[in-house]
């Protein structure tokens, strides 16, 4: 009796531990490729009188591409545009992966970017959550992003007229 409680518990672990990686997997299959939306960007400057002012992206295009096919992690480029500010668009790369139903980002350029998502929901078509206590909410981009400009680590480009 005691053997078929062991046998028993055990084969219920095993299951348990497959269907995290199942759902891994079925999350990287879903987050591959490109999305559009709002994903809590911003940045931080100062103007020359030194006051600090907080600019928030008004929409993010981001891609996830697996390191292989049914990959569960993998690399990425992040473009967010600005409506105001000095800063029209800033954009950077990223590593990604996905770990016990988490999405992972780690952005080499900036460590302080990185984020731990764990509060989502996401199909085919949308992936939202909150990344601490900010949302997101992302849509599956039909058509390709033109990416060609985005080819390094970290990059911007700053308004001509913005005067600090």
């Amino acid at each position: 009796m005691k053997n078929k409680i062991i046998l028993s518990l055990s084969a219920l672990l095993m299951l348990v531990g497959m269907t995290s990686c199942d759902d891994d997997e079925k999350m990287s299959c879903n987050l591959s490729g490109e999305w559009h939306g709002y994903f809590g960007s911003y940045y931080v400057t100062n103007d020359r009188h030194g006051d600090e002012h907080v600019f928030y992206a008004d929409e993010t295009y981001m891609r996830f591409t697996p390191d292989y096919p049914f990959a569960t992690h993998g690399y990425g480029v992040e473009v967010d545009y600005y409506d105001r500010g000095p800063y029209e668009y800033k954009y950077f790369s990223f590593d990604w992966r996905v770990e016990d139903e988490r999405l992972i980002l780690r952005y080499p350029h900036d460590r302080d970017m990185n984020v731990v998502i764990d509060d989502y929901r996401m199909n085919t078509n949308r992936f939202s959550g909150y990344i601490g206590e900010d949302d997101f909410c992302l849509h599956r981009v039909d058509c390709e992003y033109d990416w060609n400009s985005y080819d390094c680590d970290y990059g911007c480009c700053r308004r001509s007229y913005w005067d600090w």
